[in-house]
């Protein structure tokens, strides 16, 4: 067996227990997650190195550290179920919290998160780490963890809602050891898309022609998500330029000018988005001075920006290409050959025939009956005298 097909039968091995031994609420949770998923916890995986994003509550814990993580750079370490989180400031308890607003429409919403616990208290009780929602218990832990594990939580209750999500780690005595951790905060939804076109992808221009482009943007949102659409440079090679840098809606780039219609406004509000519809402009692309006998790629995209950032966003590529002088010559010869000219009136005449009356007679025939006509009178007129 080679290793192409050892490796096929593992993958294939691989989804199957996937497929069948994995729980049905984790199939689901993923496939939600990752099926263009919208994030809506800030800071949930304390990579900014701190808790930006969270209300602490705590003394010598909670902290954000880097040597016990799930995924990244950091995770946020609870407490010590022992002196640290008993003698550390906190009373006993040490807190993170987030307040969290889901629109109102989305679909498969959904909290996620990682924890770790490194060891057993001996009984229950004394110390645990719990998961509230507006102060009711959704998870708790106590006893060691066979390293990190995932818990998921189904949010369809709360859309259109705003809660406090927390994660608290506490200890009755100061006397076992016992470390809590937690990465990975998430709570998303799925519900916002962006797509973009252009008509036509290809172009061809000599110096001096011009050509529209016309770009349809279409979104679709299904939750009230306060996100302007933004599509405000194009990019010709490797040269960027933003709309509104343009003089008069008017960008030159490498021997082209382009022309906007209507002009570049920053971004859409955000009422011309939440509810999903379609947005076009026109582009006029003229070339100036262009490098005769080159290709462009003319690059833009489309983006819906939620909280500063892109949240989708959807590219577009337009070929445009600048014919050598040598091929303009070649067509021109083949447009020669496909129309010769004004075709003769007979399509019988030949070369060097000589040209023939409307009735069909050639002036040489003519000009015979003429003189035969000419010789008959005369011989007549003989006879009459």
């Amino acid at each position: 067996m080679d290793r192409r097909h050892m490796l096929r039968t593992l993958i294939f091995t691989l989804a199957f227990l996937a497929l069948f031994l994995c729980p049905g609420w984790m199939v689901n949770a993923l496939a939600a997650k990752e099926a263009d998923a919208v994030e809506f916890v800030e800071n949930g995986g304390f990579e900014t190195g701190d808790f930006t994003g969270w209300m602490v509550t705590g003394g010598d814990f909670p902290e954000v550290q880097g040597s016990v993580v799930s995924t990244g750079l950091h995770a946020a370490h609870m407490g010590d179920g022992a002196e640290g989180l008993w003698f550390g400031g906190g009373q006993g308890s040490a807190t993170i919290e987030q307040e969290v607003t889901l629109p109102a429409g989305v679909e498969n919403a959904v909290l996620t998160l990682d924890y770790l616990v490194d060891d057993t208290d001996e009984d229950e009780g004394w110390d645990g780490m719990q998961v509230f929602i507006d102060n009711q218990e959704i998870l708790y832990v106590w006893e060691e963890t066979d390293g990190w594990e995932t818990f998921t939580y189904d949010l369809t209750a709360y859309v259109g809602k705003s809660f406090v999500l927390a994660v608290t780690a506490w200890t009755a005595d100061e006397d076992v050891e016992i470390n809590y951790y937690v990465d990975n905060i998430s709570v998303s939804a799925n519900g916002w898309t962006v797509s973009k076109r252009a008509n036509p992808e290809e172009l061809t221009l000599r110096r001096g022609e011009s050509a529209v482009i016309e770009y349809t943007i279409v979104t679709e949102n299904y939750g009230e998500l306060p996100a302007g659409l933004e599509d405000s440079f194009l990019m010709l090679g490797s040269s960027a330029v933003n709309w509104a840098d343009a003089e008069n809606d008017t960008i030159s780039l490498s021997g082209f000018t382009f022309v906007r219609e209507p002009g570049y406004s920053g971004l859409l509000a955000a009422q011309d988005t939440v509810a999903g519809g379609t947005y076009s402009y026109k582009v006029t692309v003229t070339n100036v001075s262009a490098e005769e006998g080159a290709s462009y790629v003319l690059f833009n995209s489309a983006a819906l920006i939620f909280r500063g950032e892109p949240l989708r966003e959807d590219s577009v590529r337009v070929t445009i290409y600048v014919p050598s002088a040598s091929e303009e010559e070649e067509e021109e010869e083949e447009e020669k050959e496909k129309d010769p000219g004004p075709q003769k009136e007979e399509e019988g005449e030949k070369e060097g025939e000589l040209p023939k009356t409307s009735g069909g007679l050639s002036l040489a025939t003519l000009a015979i009956i003429t003189l035969a006509s000419g010789v008959a009178t005369a011989t007549v007129r003989r006879r009459h005298r």
